[in-house]
């Protein structure tokens, strides 16, 4: 029995990122905010702007700030409002509105980093997944009943066990979730599903 347990920057030395000419990386914490900066697709100039300014209004114009002490403050201010009332400088609409665009800044940078450039447009992103080499030669070297803890938020290793993961991955038992009365509180699980799936008892946990 083998456990693979990728790092929170695994995705980050993935192998398209040293090969790649896109300037956006997949986001580590301490660097989400430089990474959002680098997003070039059109659609997401004005998500990006608000997300910056969110920061600004909240910690200054020379902020240091990680991802997660961003959330922390949006979620322990939301919380706290909750007990002692409303207040004048964040409203707690304001603060919710704040966390919704920053996890949409999330999936922005995801796609910016992770997808494959549309042919002739290198400023626009698709949803086409880039696949690493690294990744790929970990999965078809995992054998039946193997396990994969995985503490990143993206969907990479999920991408490569759809992709290489057939008769060893099966996505609707894999997470480890309480599927309910005959599996009807997971759905979307076969989007992830390799073209041949493990059967229940030979599938992975990530």
């Amino acid at each position: 029995m083998v456990l693979y347990v990728p790092g929170a920057g695994a995705t980050r030395g993935a192998q398209f990122v040293k090969t790649s000419a896109n300037p956006c990386f997949p986001p580590l914490d301490t660097d989400f905010y430089t990474q959002i900066q680098r997003v070039r697709n059109p659609k997401h100039a004005s998500l990006v702007r608000q997300v910056a300014a969110d920061a600004v209004d909240m910690f200054g114009t020379n902020f240091r700030l990680t991802l997660e002490a961003m959330f922390t403050t949006l979620e322990h201010t939301a919380r706290m409002l909750e007990a002692t009332g409303e207040s004048r400088d964040f409203p707690k609409r304001e603060l919710l509105d704040r966390r919704q665009r920053l996890m949409q800044a999330i999936a922005a940078v995801f796609e910016e980093s992770l997808t494959q450039r549309r042919e002739g447009h290198k400023e626009l992103s698709s949803l086409t997944p880039r696949l690493c080499g690294y990744h790929e030669r970990m999965v078809k070297r995992m054998r039946q009943g193997e396990t994969i803890i995985s503490f990143n938020y993206d969907c990479l290793i999920d991408t490569t066990l759809r992709e290489y993961g057939s008769e060893k991955w099966n996505a609707h038992y894999g997470y480890g979730l309480n599927l309910g009365s005959r599996g009807a509180r997971v759905t979307g699980d076969e989007y992830w599903q390799p073209k041949t799936p493990a059967s229940r008892g030979e599938h992975k946990a990530t």
